[in-house]
C-alpha cells in the first residue's frame, strides 16, 4: 500500500456557509474541517536500534502506559533522545554526481545499524460512523526518517521519510471505536542506490516534524488539481519591460516616468484547471462541478460576498465508473482580477461544488489561488511578463527549539525581517518547508524556489504547485541520479508553468542563469544553524551529561556550562579546536539580525533618491517597484556642519505608484549658507561653526513609514540619502574662530616640554599632555589629557585581527597557520615583532620618539616615530615595508574604562567595513567599547567603523583626547573590550575573558570582511607604508550631541 500526494490545505466542507462561517477569517482563510482531526499527543519510546524494541510494541495489548507522553510536531533530539549529526549548510550544486561517492560509501558504512536509532510513536484514535462512511486516510507532511505504519497492530505500509503532503488508505484496515495507530520511524532515510543516510538538509533530527492529521473524503473524491493561468490577450495588463534597467545605473537623466502597471490594475485571465476525480464506490456515478471565485479578504458578509464574475466552458457531466478514476479539465474565464506579485500578493478563493446528476452536493472544496505567470528567458525572470530582479537568500527548515519544527510565527518574523530588508526572494535548501510556509508566502508576498532532493520533487511538485508564491523547482544533488535531463522532462510535464533553477552549469537543465548573475542577488544564507542550548540542557535525562553519545567526542570543561547556544564546533569530534567555522547566517538563530542586514538592506532598496547636479536642495524621489504603489512616507532632512545639525525639517510624501519618481524642492539655497547677510540672521549658525570638529557640510536625507503597516511600524527607516555638500564648510572667512583644541599652528614658545625619568619610564610633559615611554619596550604606555588617562597600555603596531566565520571557512586561511603564503599567520607575525632600540632626542622645541621593530615578513625595520610639540599635540607614524599583504595596518594599544566614552565622526551607528558600510550613514556618535560589539554566536572579528574623521577617548565629563589622522584623511577604529586573541581562542561569546579596560585599534587600513574584493587599494610591498595620526587633549565632548 502506497501514500499518495496531495495538494496541500485541500479538505472538504459541508457547504459554502461553512467556509465562510466566520466573518473575521482564521489564518489562510482555513476554517475549520469536520473532515479534519489532528493528532497532537503521542505516547514515545526511543531505542538505539530496532532489536531493543518490545516484539509487539504495535500490539494494541501491550501497555504503555510508561512510555513518554511526546507532543508532535517535534524531533526527537529536542526531546532530550540524542543530537543533530551536523549543523552546517549544505554546498551549492556544484558538480553533479553520476556515481555513488567514495565518500558516501565510507558514510553507508560508517552509518551502521548501531547509529540507527528508531523512535515508536503510538495513538488511540476513535473512529466515528459518520468517518466510517467516507474515505479515511493518514495525512502527513513531515515525517523524518524512513519508517513503518502499523494499525491495531497490523503492518500496512513503509516509506521513506515525507516532506510533502501525503496521505495513507486507512479504509477497510480500521473499524468503528478505537483504533491503535502505531508509527515506527528511524533515524536514517532510504534513498534510491544509496546505503541508510540522513536525509539532505535534516541535520540528523529525526522524528514527526510536522502534524499528522485523520482526513476524510467522500466516496466520490475530487483527490487532484492541477491549475495554470494566462491572461487575455489585449487586457489591461500592460508590459514595462523597456522600462526596467539595472537599479545601480540609473541616474536622473534615466529616471523613467509614472508606469502604466499599478497595484489597482485589473485585468481578464483564464483559469485551465485539470481535476482527478475517484469513485470508490461499486457503482457508476454521475457528477458535474460549479466554481465560484471570491476575493480573500480578512472579513466577509456571508450575504454580500466579494464575488468575481465567471464562465465556465465545457463544464459537462462525467460518468465515473465503479472504482475508477477521472481526469475533466475546464476553462474558467475571470474578469476582474489583480494578478498577484511580490508587492501586490492579492489572493482569491476557487471554490469547487462537485454535483450529482441530479444537482445534490456531493463535496465542496476550497483552493486559495493567485493569479500569476512566470517565465524564464534569456536567463532572466518576468513575473506576469514584467521583468523582475531577484533579491535572494537561501532558507532552512530551522528552529534553535524545535529543530524542523518550524512554527508558524517563527516564519511570519523570517518573512517580515526579509521584505524589511527589500528581499523578494527565498531559496529552500534540504527538505522543502510545509503548506503553512507556502501559505505565509502567498499571503505575504514573497517568491519561492523549492528545492527537494530528485527522488523526492515529485511528491514536491504534486504537493505544492497550486501555490502563487512558488516560482522555479531546484534540485538538490545529495545523492546518486542518472539522465538529469529525463528528470526535468518530467517535472516539466507535471508543472508546465515554473522553470527550472540549478546553479550547476554542468547539469544544464538550468533555464535561469546562477545567481548572482544576470537573474538576481543572492545574499548567501538567512539564519544562523545554533541550538537553543539551556533548552537542551532541560532535557537531560538524569545522571546524562550533555553531548554524552556523540560518537568520537571527548569531554571538555566548557560541557556543563549553560552557554546560549550548541553550534557545529561544539558536536564536532574536535570541538576544541579554534579554527573551525560555524554555520553563520545574515541573523542569528534568535533572528538577531547581524550587521550584514543593514547592507542588504542598504543594497535592495526600492525607493532611491538622486540630487540634482545643478541644485542640491532638489532631490528625485523614485519608487523602483515594478508592482505597487509605496506607503504614505515621512521625509525629513538634515543639514549637518561636523555630524552637528544645523538647519532641517519634516513632511508628509503621498504615495509613489509603481516606477513613479517626484521631485522635492527643500526649502534652502546652498548659496545662501555663504551670504554675510544669512549668516547675520543665522547666529545659531556661526556658534555650530565654532563648536564642530569638522568642516564637513553634509545634506542628510532620511524616509521613514508614515503610519503602520503589515511589515513596518511607523518611523521604520525605508531609505537615506547623503551628500557633502563642502568637505572644508567656513561660514565666516573674517572671524576667527576658536577651535576646541590647540591647534599646531597657534603655538608659541612660552609652551615648554619638561622631562624626566624613572629606570624604566621617560616621562614628558606638555600643555595638557603627559605621555610615558617604556624603555624596555620602546613603546608609549601612557597618554594623559586634562588630567584623564586615556591610554595606559602598549603602543604596538599592528597587523592582525581576529578571523570572521568566512575567514575560518577558507581553506588557504586556515592553512596559513603552517605555510607561509600570501595568506599569512598575522596572528604569529603580530606575536613575533620584536622590539630592538629606542631613541628619543629634542628637537628645536619639539620631543621626538624613535622606536624599531623587526619582523621576519617584513623587507625593512618597522618603525614608529613619536614627535610631541609644545602645545600637547602628539603626532605618531607607522613605517614599514611588507612582503605581503596585511589584513590591517595600524596600531594597537590599551585603555582605560575611566576613558570608556567614545565620540567619532564617520559611519555608524553600526559596524563598518570597506565592503560593508553603504548602510551606515556619516554622523557624529557617542557609544562604549562593549556597545560598539556585535556579539555572534562563534565569537568573530567584529565592531570596526571605517570613514572615519575624529575619534574622542574622553571620561564621561568629556575631558579627553582628539585622534585624526594626519591631512585629516579618512581612518578606521575598532574599540573593543576583548583582544582578538582571546576571539579567536574562544568559541562561545560567554568564554571571553572580562579585563579591566579594552583595546583601542587605529588603523590606516583595514581589508574587507566578505571577500569581495572591496578593500581599499591594498598596500604595495615594493613601497614604504608611511601614515601619522595626532593626538590632541580636548575638552566638553560630553556636551555635543549626535546629529544622527
Amino acid at each position: 500500500m502506497n501514500w499518495k500526494s496531495m495538494p496541500d490545505q485541500f479538505y472538504s466542507y459541508v457547504s459554502v456557509d461553512d467556509i465562510f462561517m466566520h466573518r473575521q477569517q482564521p489564518l489562510f482563510g482555513l476554517t475549520p474541517t469536520p473532515w479534519r482531526l489532528d493528532v497532537p499527543l503521542w505516547r514515545f519510546l526511543f531505542a538505539e536500534t530496532r532489536d531493543m524494541l518490545p516484539v509487539d510494541f504495535a500490539d494494541p495489548a501491550y501497555d504503555d502506559s510508561r512510555w513518554r507522553s511526546i507532543r508532535v510536531p517535534s524531533v526527537w533530539q529536542q526531546e532530550g533522545y540524542g543530537y543533530p549529526n551536523e549543523l552546517s549548510y549544505l554546498p551549492a550544486n556544484k558538480k553533479a554526481k553520476s556515481s555513488v561517492s567514495f565518500k558516501d560509501k565510507i558514510a553507508g558504512v560508517a552509518a551502521s545499524e548501531l547509529l540507527d536509532h528508531v523512535g515508536v510513536y503510538r495513538v488511540w484514535i476513535d473512529m466515528t460512523e459518520a468517518y466510517l462512511r467516507r474515505a479515511v486516510y493518514l495525512l502527513t507532511e513531515g515525517i523524518c526518517g524512513r519508517f513503518e505504519v502499523y494499525v491495531n497492530g497490523r503492518f500496512i505500509a513503509e516509506s521513506s521519510s515525507v516532506h510533502a503532503s501525503s496521505k495513507l488508505l486507512l479504509s477497510g484496515k480500521i473499524a468503528p471505536g478505537r483504533n491503535l495507530l502505531t508509527i515506527l520511524v528511524y533515524r536514517l532515510d532510504s534513498m534510491p542506490h544509496m546505503p541508510h543516510s540522513f536525509h539532505p538538509g535534516t541535520f540528523g533530527f529525526s522524528g514527526i516534524y510536522r502534524m499528522p492529521s485523520i482526513i476524510c473524503e467522500p466516496l466520490i473524491e475530487l483527490s487532484d488539481l492541477n491549475l495554470t493561468f494566462s491572461w487575455f490577450l489585449g487586457g489591461s495588463l500592460k508590459k514595462v519591460k523597456n522600462k526596467v534597467t539595472s537599479e545601480d545605473d540609473k541616474s536622473e537623466a534615466e529616471i523613467p516616468g509614472e508606469s502604466e502597471l499599478h497595484a489597482d490594475d485589473v485585468s481578464g485571465a483564464k483559469i485551465f484547471s485539470e481535476m482527478l476525480f475517484l469513485n470508490r464506490m461499486s457503482i457508476s456515478a454521475a457528477i458535474r462541478q460549479r466554481f465560484r471565485i471570491v476575493r480573500a479578504q480578512e472579513q466577509y458578509d456571508i450575504y454580500n460576498l466579494p464575488e468575481l464574475r465567471c464562465s465556465v466552458k465545457d463544464s459537462n457531466p462525467a460518468v465515473i465508473g465503479p472504482n475508477q478514476s477521472v481526469s475533466l479539465k475546464n476553462e474558467i474565464t475571470v474578469a476582474g482580477v489583480i494578478p498577484w506579485t511580490h508587492a501586490t500578493p492579492v489572493l482569491y478563493d476557487l471554490i469547487i461544488e462537485v454535483l450529482d446528476d441530479q444537482d445534490r452536493l456531493i463535496d465542496i472544496k476550497k483552493r486559495r489561488i493567485g493569479f500569476r505567470t512566470v517565465r524564464a528567458a534569456d536567463q532572466s525572470l518576468s513575473i506576469n511578463d514584467v521583468p523582475v530582479q531577484i533579491k535572494a537568500v537561501e532558507y532552512y527548515a530551522f528552529d534553535p527549539v524545535s529543530g524542523l519544527s518550524v512554527s508558524i510565527d517563527q516564519m511570519k518574523t523570517d518573512i517580515l525581517l526579509m521584505k524589511k530588508a527589500n528581499l523578494n526572494t527565498v531559496i529552500l535548501r534540504g527538505i522543502p518547508f510545509g503548506s503553512d510556509f507556502f501559505s505565509l508566502c502567498d499571503q505575504m508576498g514573497m517568491y519561492v524556489i523549492c528545492s527537494s532532493v530528485i527522488s523526492h520533487m515529485k511528491d514536491t511538485i504534486l504537493s505544492n504547485r497550486s501555490h502563487p508564491c512558488i516560482i522555479a523547482w531546484r534540485p538538490e544533488y545529495a545523492h546518486h541520479y542518472s539522465s538529469v535531463e529525463q528528470h526535468k522532462s518530467r517535472w516539466t510535464q507535471m508543472d508546465p508553468t515554473r522553470f527550472i533553477y540549478d546553479e550547476n552549469k554542468n547539469a544544464g537543465i538550468s533555464d535561469l542563469a546562477p545567481m548572482p548573475g544576470k537573474a538576481g542577488l543572492l545574499f548567501g544564507s538567512w539564519q544562523d544553524l545554533c541550538l537553543d542550548r539551556k533548552y537542551r540542557m532541560s532535557k537531560l535525562h538524569s545522571n546524562e551529561r550533555l553531548f554524552d553519545g556523540i560518537q568520537g567526542r571527548g569531554v571538555h570543561s566548557g560541557d556543563t556550562k549553560a552557554f546560549r547556544v550548541i553550534h557545529q564546533v561544539d558536536i564536532s569530534e574536535d570541538s576544541s579546536k579554534n579554527d573551525m567555522p560555524i554555520a553563520q547566517g545574515i541573523v542569528s538563530a534568535f533572528r538577531e539580525p547581524h550587521p550584514i542586514y543593514s547592507e542588504i538592506k542598504r543594497q535592495c532598496e526600492t525607493i532611491r533618491v538622486f540630487g540634482s547636479p545643478e541644485d542640491a536642495s532638489l532631490m528625485t524621489i523614485y519608487n523602483t517597484q515594478a508592482f505597487g504603489a509605496t506607503e504614505e512616507l515621512e521625509v525629513e532632512w538634515k543639514l549637518m556642519l561636523g555630524g552637528l545639525k544645523i538647519k532641517g525639517g519634516k513632511g508628509i510624501m503621498p504615495p509613489l505608484k509603481a516606477f513613479e519618481n517626484r521631485k522635492v524642492q527643500l526649502p534652502f539655497k546652498v548659496n545662501d549658507l555663504y551670504s554675510k547677510e544669512y549668516l547675520a540672521s543665522e547666529p545659531k549658525l556661526t556658534k555650530i561653526a565654532e563648536r564642530a570638529l569638522s568642516k564637513e557640510l553634509v545634506l542628510h536625507l532620511r524616509l521613514s513609514m508614515a503610519k503602520d503597516t503589515d511589515i513596518y511600524k511607523k518611523g521604520d527607516e525605508i531609505g537615506f540619502y547623503q551628500e557633502i555638500l563642502d568637505d572644508h564648510y567656513n561660514p565666516v572667512e573674517s572671524y576667527n574662530n576658536k577651535p576646541a583644541v590647540i591647534s599646531y599652528d597657534e603655538m608659541t614658545s612660552q609652551n615648554d616640554i619638561r622631562l624626566s625619568a624613572t629606570p624604566s619610564l621617560i616621562i614628558a610633559r606638555a600643555g595638557d599632555t603627559v605621555v610615558h615611554f617604556n624603555k624596555n619596550l620602546g613603546a608609549l604606555c601612557a597618554l594623559i589629557c586634562h588630567d584623564v588617562e586615556c591610554l595606559n597600555g602598549q603602543f604596538f603596531p599592528s597587523f592582525y585581527r581576529a578571523a570572521t566565520n568566512l575567514d575560518r571557512s577558507d581553506q588557504s586561511y586556515v592553512l596559513s597557520a603552517t605555510v607561509f603564503s600570501k595568506e599569512t599567520d598575522w596572528r604569529s607575525i603580530q606575536r613575533e615583532i620584536e622590539f630592538k632600540k629606542l631613541r628619543y632626542e629634542i628637537d628645536g622645541e619639539d620631543f621626538t620618539v624613535l622606536s624599531e621593530y623587526h619582523s621576519p615578513i617584513m623587507r625593512d625595520p618597522i618603525l614608529i616615530f613619536y614627535r610631541l610639540r609644545p602645545t600637547g599635540r602628539l603626532e605618531i607614524t607607522l613605517s614599514f615595508r611588507p612582503r605581503f599583504d596585511p589584513v590591517r595596518y595600524g596600531f594597537r594599544v590599551g585603555a582605560p574604562n575611566t576613558a570608556n566614552q567614545i565620540v567619532w565622526y564617520g559611519r555608524g551607528p553600526i559596524e563598518s567595513y570597506p565592503d560593508r558600510k553603504e548602510s551606515c550613514p556619516v554622523g557624529l556618535y557617542r557609544s562604549t567599547p562593549m556597545e560598539l560589539v556585535h556579539f555572534y554566536d562563534r565569537p568573530s572579528e567584529s565592531g570596526a567603523r571605517s570613514d572615519v574623521r575624529f575619534l574622542a577617548v574622553t571620561s564621561e565629563k568629556g575631558d579627553g583626547v582628539l585622534i585624526q589622522k594626519e591631512n585629516k584623511s579618512h581612518f578606521s577604529f575598532t574599540a573593543t573590550p576583548y583582544s582578538p586573541e582571546d576571539i579567536d581562542d574562544n568559541s562561545h561569546t560567554e568564554t571571553l575573558p572580562v579585563e579591566d579596560g579594552y583595546e583601542l585599534f587605529l588603523d590606516f587600513y583595514q581589508k574587507e570582511i566578505e571577500r569581495t574584493g572591496k578593500s581599499p587599494k591594498h598596500p604595495n610591498s615594493s613601497n614604504t607604508q608611511e601614515a601619522t595620526f595626532v593626538f590632541e587633549p580636548i575638552t566638553g565632548m560630553n556636551r555635543e550631541e549626535p546629529g544622527m
